[in-house]
């Protein structure tokens, strides 16, 4: 087994992605010390597959947190395709409360691995995931990002299973063919 995954055994909330701003990584770790505050018995981690947090990430109170809490919070900053789904498929929870998003690829990773997906509706994220996420309205408002984290990990039957399922290769090639074909046949090329 990969010493990575040591922590697989137990309950955790997972974020994908990178420190950029617009990723939102503080309200990650905002929502999971609410969580932690709000019931004391719990005892998942908080899994962060990117760098360590960076200062523009941390509040005073999350400084403090994290620091009597260092066992808590797991970064991973390289992984491995199979190991990634690995993680995917154990998160009782992924959270992505992205600003501005192009297209969203974790969300739509983690969906397809059946994992409970909290997002915002960002980018593409919305009109590929549809009912396949749980969404928040506005990735400024930390109390909507509580209540949802919270509920979803502290609620021992929310697990969602996803119905996303990715086209074939084969598929996406005769959709492109039919469409060329359609733009060739009338512009009479």
């Amino acid at each position: 087994k990969n010493k990575q995954l040591d922590f697989l055994p137990c309950e955790f909330l997972l974020h994908v992605g990178n420190d950029s701003w617009y990723k939102n990584r503080k309200s990650v770790l905002e929502s999971f010390i609410y969580t932690t505050n709000l019931n004391k018995n719990y005892n998942g981690k908080l899994v962060f597959i990117g760098p360590s947090l960076k200062q523009h990430e941390l509040s005073d109170n999350s400084i403090i947190w994290l620091k009597k809490n260092k066992n808590r919070v797991i970064f991973i900053s390289n992984i491995s395709d199979e190991n990634l789904q690995l993680t995917y498929q154990n998160a009782k929870v992924f959270l992505f409360p992205s600003f501005i998003e192009g297209f969203g690829w974790p969300p739509l990773e983690a969906s397809l691995n059946n994992c409970h997906t909290i997002s915002s509706r960002t980018g593409a994220i919305y009109e590929i995931l549809r009912h396949n996420s749980e969404y928040i309205d506005n990735p400024n408002d930390q109390n909507e990002i509580n209540l949802k984290v919270s509920n979803a990990l502290l609620n021992p039957l929310c697990k969602k299973k996803s119905t996303l399922k990715l086209p074939s290769f084969q598929s996406c090639t005769e959709n492109y063919i039919n469409y060329y074909k359609k733009i060739i046949t009338e512009n009479n090329l």
